[in-house]
């Protein structure tokens, strides 16, 4: 008994033990002891402020090249979004946008943290700062991700207090930014919650028109060509590609286009499968999300904001593995799932079949995002088959964990599961997380899984 309770001791340490060295490296990679890191906030540099530059000083027609070059790929109107950063050098720019970024991790932790205990608060914080793809976006990159994060977040919150317009218009323009995350307002329209779809489409259709009015047909017309339909016929290989498509076509060719950011063409089978796999995840998650809450909402006294923590989860992970091009720091977005999973808010099965593969995908999908090292051969194939796609398999695994229980798990055969968790956004009635104002509470539970995999 003795030897097990010190074995058990040992693995929880060296559990611990990970996300600390995790940290160390992002910490280093962000920050190197010598000089100015020679890729701090590309994206910012090179796409959104250069547009807001190019816009600001000569209109909206100079946003052509850059649009041309795929360098700034997001709706031309969204433009406007970054020229009060033009109003200020560079280096105060990207400070400030650093500054926001960091205040939107910040806001997504409290959230998601909240009405927790501190050993979990504790945890979680691990879990941020552990994350790779986290600290890619923040630092490396210089990108918008995290801000998405905290839009999920938030309109699964406002969800939960019956304020559908805000959690579409959120949700509206966050797609508007990541187009994945629309595959949220077909789930509106699918939970006939007609006003989150109608204001979330409506963002939208707000966009589409803007952009047609301030940069005319050609240069939008040129922008969905080049930026959205380019990118979804010809995979990236590059190894910050952890898409489907990406995937298969270094499966396909190896170490070739690891460093190669133009699309290139899938032969033969391989050509078939990234066509048809994100189909079929596509039909397999909303088949498994209709069987998951038709058995969770008939068993006795139905919690609907657990169901729609776990629909949230699901669908953001289905987004970021079956995303034509899903850049490393998308899986950053994983972090919503894993902190329901970690503070016992997402309705899981904690049979060894389902919590492997979530403890499984931290890991794999929080690893620091380096620039890979030419390697010798047969080392460099290996590799490029395998490892550069760390993070994709990471976010399969999450996947495969909530399929499983969506699936195979039947509701009937569990214990009631509802964790009584102060509302996060603080309202007046009281609204927890996971039982609406509308229902009766039931008694509070709470399940620790900060301990680890049992």
């Amino acid at each position: 008994m003795l030897r097990n309770v010190t074995w058990l001791s040992t693995a929880r340490q060296a559990v611990l033990f990970i996300p600390v060295f995790l940290t160390a490296i992002n910490a280093y990679n962000s920050f190197p002891l010598f000089g100015h890191h020679p890729l701090f906030q590309v994206d910012f540099e090179k796409a959104y402020y250069a547009a807001a530059v190019a816009v600001h000083q000569g209109g909206p027609q100079a946003l052509w090249p850059l649009i041309e070059q795929a360098e700034f790929v997001n709706w031309p109107i969204e433009v406007y979004l970054f020229v009060p950063f033009a109003w200020f050098g560079q280096d105060v720019a990207e400070r400030i946008f650093l500054f926001l970024g960091i205040a939107a991790t910040a806001g997504a932790f409290a959230l998601l943290a909240q009405g927790s205990n501190l050993r979990t608060k504790t945890v979680l914080l691990l879990l941020f700062l552990a994350n790779g793809p986290l600290w890619y976006s923040l630092m490396t990159m210089g990108n918008t991700t995290h801000f998405i994060l905290l839009a999920l977040v938030c309109s699964l919150l406002l969800l939960q207090r019956r304020q559908m317009y805000m959690a579409g218009l959120l949700i509206g323009m966050a797609a508007a930014i990541k187009p994945m995350i629309s595959i949220f307002i077909l789930y509106f329209f699918y939970r006939r919650n007609y006003r989150a779809t109608l204001s979330s489409a409506a963002v939208i259709a707000a966009m589409a028109v803007l952009s047609l009015l301030f940069f005319g047909l050609p240069i939008t017309r040129e922008w969905y060509q080049h930026c959205i339909v380019e990118f979804a016929r010809h995979p990236i290989g590059a190894f910050n590609n952890q898409s489907v498509s990406a995937f298969l076509l270094r499966l396909q060719t190896g170490p070739a286009y690891l460093h190669d950011w133009h699309g290139q063409a899938l032969a033969g089978n391989f050509h078939i499968l990234a066509k048809t796999v994100p189909l079929f995840l596509l039909l397999l998650t909303g088949y498994a999300g209709w069987k998951w809450r038709k058995e969770f909402m008939a068993a006795p006294q139905p919690d609907q904001h657990s169901a729609d923590i776990f629909d949230f989860s699901l669908l953001t992970t289905l987004c970021v593995v079956t995303s034509p091009l899903s850049w490393t720091h998308y899986y950053l977005l994983l972090l919503l799932p894993w902190s329901f999973y970690i503070t016992g808010r997402l309705p899981h099965d904690d049979g060894p079949m389902a919590s492997w593969p979530v403890w499984g995908s931290i890991v794999l999908s929080s690893l620091p995002v380096l620039y890979p090292a030419h390697l010798p051969e047969p080392v460099a194939t290996w590799a490029a088959r395998s490892v550069a796609s760390a993070w994709f398999m990471g976010g399969m695994l999450l996947l495969s964990a909530l399929l499983w229980r969506s699936l195979y798990t039947s509701r009937a055969s569990l214990p009631p599961l509802v964790i009584n968790v102060p509302s996060l956004l603080g309202n007046e009635e009281g609204v927890t997380l996971a039982v609406s104002a509308n229902d009766d509470l039931l008694a509070p539970a709470r399940l620790d899984r900060t301990g680890g995999p049992p």
